[in-house]
């Protein structure tokens, strides 16, 4: 049976990811509605690579995105049942070979809890610096909204990002929402 909320969530996941997806440059992430309990600590390891990319930098001194190979080590740990806290360290392999540390992020993750209901909302604020081969302003932040629906054998989700660059946060952008599905159960 379809029910309201799927239909309104549908709805929303199709407005905003028309045209192209677009994903962090360092990392291709989509929250969904997993937090830790309480007292609880977490590990997620993202690893990305890109197969074909550009081949030139996009600025002096930027890593060319071809053959670069991501891996970030995401640490979280549960403060209350709707709040968590996060800390990412960028790691990165660059066409020649070359591994380093690229840069480290904290982050807050906020989804109430609503026990029962399919639909479910948060927002997840990022505020980090990376080396400048990553990004033209090594310090940055982003916010991001996350929207979802969580049925008996299927998640989906959409996140809207905004993203600030600088220290003074003066230049807010808005991403196109990434979006993905998962969690498919038998």
């Amino acid at each position: 049976m379809i029910t309201p909320s799927l239909r309104y969530f549908t709805a929303i996941v199709l407005a905003c990811s028309a045209g192209a997806v677009v994903a962090a440059p360092e990392e291709i992430e989509v929250y969904m509605n997993e937090m830790n309990r309480p007292g609880e600590f977490g590990l997620d390891v993202h690893v990305n690579y890109v197969t074909m990319g550009a081949r030139l930098p996009d600025y002096p001194g930027a890593q060319v995105a071809r053959h670069a190979l991501r891996v970030t080590p995401e640490f979280s740990y549960g403060l209350t049942r709707s709040l968590e806290l996060g800390a990412y360290v960028l790691g990165t392999r660059d066409a020649d070979n070359h591994y380093r540390i690229g840069g480290e992020k904290l982050r807050i993750k906020f989804i109430p809890a609503a026990p029962g209901d399919p639909l479910f909302y948060g927002a997840n604020l990022e505020i980090g610096r990376v080396e400048r081969r990553f990004d033209e302003n090594p310090w940055n932040g982003e916010l991001k909204g996350i929207l979802g629906y969580k049925g008996e054998r299927w998640t989906a989700a959409v996140n809207a990002n905004f993203d600030f660059k600088g220290l003074c946060c003066t230049n807010p952008s808005l991403r196109r929402p990434s979006w993905a599905t998962g969690k498919l159960t038998g």
